[in-house]
């Protein structure tokens, strides 16, 4: 048979968050209005409570902010300028030898020196 693609992808996620805390944090979000940081104390408190009154022994799962950042990403809830990557600033200098900008580097073990000048310097 040769050899074949096999997928890496996991069956299953161990980590994953569960759809009960992820619904509270889109119910919360769309109540509120509130950012990932907020978002995280708010759900983060509230699992608190529950746990106080259940005395349970095992340790409750605590959301970092990155987590409800990543949910909401997940259902679409965040900035879209946010989610973009940010594009690279670009300069130009207004006149001529204003700024060079050098590089060496080496190429088959010679090495090579290459200069830009940043008036000419195009996107």
């Amino acid at each position: 048979m040769g050899l074949r693609f096999k997928s890496k992808k996991p069956h299953n996620i161990t980590n994953r968050t569960s759809y009960v805390i992820e619904n509270r944090i889109v119910a919360v979000r769309k109540a509120t209005g509130f950012g990932p940081e907020q978002l995280a104390n708010l759900v983060n408190e509230s699992l608190n409570v529950e746990d106080k009154g259940e005395q349970q022994q095992q340790q409750q799962q605590q959301i970092s902010k990155t987590t409800a950042y990543n949910i909401l990403a997940r259902y679409s809830l965040v900035d879209a300028d946010r989610k973009m990557v940010k594009e690279y600033k670009s300069f130009e200098r207004d006149k001529p030898d204003e700024l060079i900008q050098a590089d060496l580097t080496r190429f088959n073990g010679l090495p090579i020196l290459t200069m830009e000048d940043d008036h000419s310097r195009k996107l």
